[in-house]
């Protein structure tokens, strides 16, 4: 992510692909400027697929974004890693 993409901007985002029901921009404990990516929690699996499919390689404020699943263990959530 930009490092000027606040948890707002990454919800209006991706919310035109489904339910965002979570959003966290990951910042540097001390600074609290942000490390350049986030999650993103939506309600269902298919709408987390749908905004893998179509937001990965767009661009959001200036950078070209990755974006994929989260690889955080658990298996009930539907997190993407942007």
């Amino acid at each position: 992510l930009c490092y000027d993409t606040n948890e707002t901007a990454l919800k209006d985002a991706f919310s035109q692909h489904g339910d965002v029901i979570a959003v966290k921009v990951i910042c540097h404990p001390t600074t609290g400027k942000s490390k350049g990516f986030g999650f993103v929690t939506f309600s269902s699996e298919d709408e987390a697929t749908a905004a893998v499919q179509k937001m990965n390689g767009e661009v959001l404020h200036g950078r070209t974004i990755r974006v994929q699943y989260s690889d955080s263990g658990r298996s009930d959530t539907t997190d993407l890693d942007a």
